[in-house]
């Protein structure tokens, strides 16, 4: 890998370390409470088993539930944000709160498509358009410091307007299903060479 894609990983790798970090629920499954954690739900940011996350693809579809591979895959920052905004604790709050305390993977398709899944995912998708949090600025500089001095590059001092433009971008071309690393996440480096200093004015904060 060049440098994008290194930074790009280690970005996501330190998201989702500080995530469990900081919630001891983010370190199991959300769907049936076993360790082994493979997959995540972009849609409502959670984390999943082997098992659940393949139960997500196979019995929902990305039309209600996205899955992703936190190690495997390429992350845009919008995806990212969902995590961050989200997490298990958050999701099983809100699901007993409207009612929802089954779990279990044979309770995965009625959970899911519940009354409580329809509201979750759009108070995520509210909290994601609103968050104004540093964490991915945060987690963008330890990625930057951790590969500079393998490369001896800095991608630009502006980083949270580029991270914001990459959030657009991704946003035009549609960044909820199966991306291209290079097309989508472009690298925050990209974006700030393209955008970042030619006076562009960001649409929404």
């Amino acid at each position: 890998m060049g440098y994008d894609e290194d930074l790009s990983h280690v970005l996501r790798q330190i998201v989702f370390r500080k995530l469990k970090a900081e919630c001891d629920e983010n370190k199991v499954c959300f769907d049936c409470g076993k360790g082994n954690l493979m997959w995540a739900s972009v849609t409502f940011g959670v984390f999943l088993c082997l098992n659940c996350g393949a139960a997500h693809k196979t019995m929902l579809g990305e039309h209600i539930s996205i899955v992703r591979l936190p190690e495997y895959e390429p992350w845009t920052p919008k995806q990212l944000r969902a995590m961050i905004c989200g997490g298990n604790k958050r999701a099983r709050l809100f699901f007993k709160r409207h009612g929802w305390t089954q779990d279990g993977q044979k309770f995965i398709k009625a959970r899911y498509t519940s009354r409580a899944a329809d509201l979750y995912r759009q108070f995520l998708a509210n909290q994601v358009a609103e968050d104004t949090s540093s964490v991915l600025l945060e987690a963008f500089n330890e990625a930057k410091e951790s590969l500079y001095r393998l490369y001896d590059q800095e991608p630009g001092d502006s980083v949270l307007t580029a991270i914001r433009l990459a959030d657009l971008e991704c946003e035009e071309q549609s960044c909820g299903g199966t991306v291209k690393e290079k097309d989508m996440w472009t690298s925050v480096k990209e974006m700030y060479t393209r955008y970042v200093g030619v006076g562009v004015k960001l649409k929404k904060q």
